[in-house]
């Protein structure tokens, strides 16, 4: 896997936070997003219509399994970007796929380690 930038952050944890948020994303539950992420409701309305310019069937939106994390679409990006931002933030950009298949969205988010604790902050979807 790609993620190996920053001394706390572990890849597994990494992969793993980002499958809980898709989760919560892919069960359209604003509530959820709003309670769970700390995302607002104008935000979640923003990402879900961003999520269906891209995926208009409404796919399972998912990233690349662990195993094809650090691998690159056929000659365009990889499949998960990570990079250590000035503020100790993990940066990530995420192709997002759709009933497995990898598509043209691009999840960006932040990752911050807080004693001990790694919390997702969702920034906007593009591609």
């Amino acid at each position: 896997m790609i993620l190996t930038v920053g001394e706390h952050f572990d890849a597994g944890q990494v992969h793993d936070l980002l499958e809980r948020f898709l989760d919560t994303v892919n069960t359209r539950d604003r509530v959820a997003l709003q309670r769970d992420w700390a995302m607002a409701p104008a935000v979640a309305e923003e990402l879900y219509q961003d999520l269906d310019s891209y995926f208009p069937a409404r796919p399972a939106i998912t990233v690349a399994p662990r195993d094809l994390a650090g691998k690159t679409v056929p000659g365009v990006r990889p499949m998960l970007d990570a990079f250590l931002r000035h503020d100790h933030m993990l940066g990530l950009e995420c192709v997002l796929f759709g009933d497995g298949v990898p598509g043209e969205a691009i999840l960006h988010v932040d990752i911050r380690h807080t004693a001990g604790v790694l919390s997702l902050h969702y920034r906007y979807t593009g591609s």
